[in-house]
């Protein structure tokens, strides 16, 4: 088997600098004022839209797996093209993925979670809009809310506002936590999704 040649590598090289400049191009191309948070599971993902002007939910959806027997490869792309629609619509500056929590209770769903975290932030990456992550608990934690818990996060956002309507926290925990997410646009803790 052949190592790869010093030519391939540079080839290599040239298009990754090609993508860095895509990437750079597009920059700063999105709206400053607007807000996408994000809570990903391969289950319920969640998505809601910010106006941090006027301190607006302009748009929320929640994406229900109907099809759990199809490979989960299909899964991850209808995600993508789900959150590209979204985005695309509203050309947020700044997006905000909730962080892939670990537990040793649900090992089996870690790997899956990991992957379709990793496949998304590539894919988010590539718009060339600014992406960060952060825990469940540290985005609460960021807005105080009491008791820091989903359950805590869901009245918290009834309150704030009212005029979602949102029906009950076993519909709608999905929507109210990427809504606490795209809270966290002034989090100083954030961190970018691919750090250096």
């Amino acid at each position: 088997m052949k190592m790869p040649t010093l030519e391939l590598l540079k080839e290599i090289e040239k298009e990754k600098k090609k993508e860095e400049e895509r990437i750079n191009s597009l920059k700063n191309k999105g709206k400053k004022r607007i807000v996408a948070g994000i809570d990903l599971s391969l289950n319920c993902p969640g998505i809601a839209i910010l106006n941090t002007l006027g301190d607006k939910v302009i748009y929320m959806d929640k994406y229900p797996n109907k099809n759990k027997k199809q490979c989960k490869y299909f899964r991850y792309l209808e995600i993508k093209l789900w959150l590209d629609h979204i985005i695309k619509m509203f050309n947020p500056g700044l997006i905000i993925v909730e962080e892939a929590f670990m537990s040793s209770l649900t090992a089996k769903s870690n790997v899956p979670l990991l992957n379709i975290h990793g496949y998304i932030g590539h894919y988010l990456c590539s718009l060339g809009i600014d992406v960060y992550k952060t825990t469940p608990s540290a985005s609460r934690k960021h807005l105080e809310i009491t008791p820091n818990t989903k359950e805590g996060a869901y009245e918290w956002v009834i309150k704030k506002y009212p005029n979602l309507k949102l029906e009950s926290f076993k519909k709608d925990n999905d929507l109210t936590d990427a809504i606490v997410l795209g809270n966290n646009y002034d989090n100083k803790e954030l961190k970018k999704i691919f750090e250096k």
